[in-house]
């Protein structure tokens, strides 16, 4: 047995020295210095560079390596990076080792067999068990490859600097804004922001995007990278703020416009006032979720959790379109009775979380959640009914049919009704039911 072979077998055995040399050895070449101890089964390692070690290659790499040796005693492993001679710790990662030990141990488990059943089945499907086999080859390198692209940019949005997050999410949002509607217009219909200046104010908001992604990513953005990305920002969020002035008469404003205004204000905004703050979001996010929702899912009793997801979709029906109608466009709820039917829906989410979250919505609280939902429902139905009615009105002559066949009831209708029903039906059914 060889040196080598003599440390992987150490480091196996849970040997922090040897696991030390391992990883001091990969890294040597990069001049990258490791310190390495353990305490209660968790394995601290931290990296030293002159510059801020990167953490999009570390992480991939010293997860994998630790998969491989799976060293006895340690169930978890906490990565620090700092730059060298300096105290503050610039980023910090923990893995679950034992976790991912246990998800390898049943995949190979389950390859196993799947490979018996298929030998087994060979003597009398032979020509079946090969397309088998071939598609199990071709769905599991399909899922490595997945794991593998999760494993290379999980990272990299994991190391960004919360000012950069921001800024690439702003940018992101003023890119989307040109595929969304700019303005209504009579006769013409919707009109987006990709069919005028667009396409402008799209190239304006990729500077930002870039700059965000270049250079250490731990690190905000300050000087020249971040006048780069506002002042194009800063540009199109006036062509969109000129847009909105100047659209008059019976055109109307679309979302498109307004969110790429507010995009450009909050892309500046945050390149300025996030400039300090920085987050373990790897952390904060684990934490929100095991602390905060995991424990509200698993205990909200299945009636409530119905509820409040048909209270929200009720009120997201306001603001999708109603109807759509020739001259007039589209219309949506937030045009006319919306605002009536969005409050109707609040009270099955504010009592869906109101009170023991295990125990079921009953009686006055049962009632308080279905008589408002059913009233909103009833005005969903009266509207469809009513705009049928006008259709059927305007069918006694050729140009009436003509104009009736253009004018059509809108999603959100049918959304709202869909979750007055909802909350109705699941309130008496679901409430024996956890």
């Amino acid at each position: 047995m060889t040196q080598a072979d003599l440390l992987v077998q150490q480091a196996k055995e849970g040997n922090i020295e040897a696991i030390g040399t391992l990883i001091a050895h990969q890294l040597a070449p990069k001049h990258i210095k490791t310190q390495v101890n353990q305490k209660s089964g968790v394995l601290n390692v931290l990296f030293e560079a002159e510059k801020t070690p990167s953490q999009a290659q570390l992480i991939p790499w010293i997860t994998k390596a630790l998969n491989h040796l799976q060293p006895q005693g340690i169930q978890q492993v906490r990565l620090y990076g700092r730059i060298q001679g300096q105290s503050e710790i610039t980023w910090k990662h923990q893995i679950e080792l034992k976790s991912l030990g246990q998800n390898l141990s049943i995949t190979k488990s389950t390859i196993k067999t799947d490979s018996s059943k298929i030998k087994s089945k060979t003597a009398t499907h032979k020509p079946y068990s090969n397309s088998h086999a071939k598609s199990k080859s071709s769905s599991k390198s399909s899922s490595q490859k997945q794991l593998r692209n999760l494993e290379k940019y999980a990272p990299i949005i994991e190391s960004l600097h919360d000012q950069r997050l921001a800024v690439i999410a702003t940018a992101s949002m003023g890119c989307f804004s040109t595929f969304l509607p700019w303005i209504y217009v009579p006769i013409v219909g919707t009109v987006s922001g990709a069919v005028g200046d667009g396409w402008i104010t799209l190239a304006l908001f990729i500077p930002a995007i870039v700059v965000a992604l270049k250079g250490d990513r731990l690190t905000p953005l300050v000087d020249s990278p971040r006048w780069i990305a506002v002042i194009p920002a800063v540009i199109a969020s006036f062509i969109g703020f000129f847009k909105i002035l100047d659209i008059g008469g019976l055109s109307s404003i679309g979302i498109g416009l307004y969110l790429l205004t507010v995009s450009g204000v909050l892309l500046c905004i945050s390149a300025w006032f996030l400039e300090k703050r920085k987050i373990d979001k790897t952390q904060l996010s684990i934490e929100f979720i095991s602390n905060t929702i995991k424990p509200l899912l698993d205990s909200l009793h299945k009636q409530k959790m119905a509820i409040i997801g048909c209270g929200i979709f009720g009120c997201i029906s306001t603001f999708l379109p109603w109807l759509h109608a020739p001259m007039v466009g589209t219309i949506s709820g937030t045009s006319g009775d919306g605002w009536i039917t969005l409050p109707l829906f609040i009270p099955a989410i504010v009592l869906g979380f109101k009170g023991k979250p295990s125990a079921p919505l009953v009686q006055g609280h049962r009632l308080a959640v279905i008589i408002p939902a059913g009233i909103a429902g009833m005005i969903g139905i009266s509207k469809v009914m009513a705009f049928n009615k006008i259709k059927s009105d305007l069918s006694d002559n050729i140009f009436g049919q003509a104009l009736s066949a253009s004018v059509n009831v809108g999603f959100g209708l049918y959304l709202l009704i869909a979750a007055s029903i909802g909350i109705c039906v699941t309130a008496w059914l679901l409430e024996k039911k956890n």
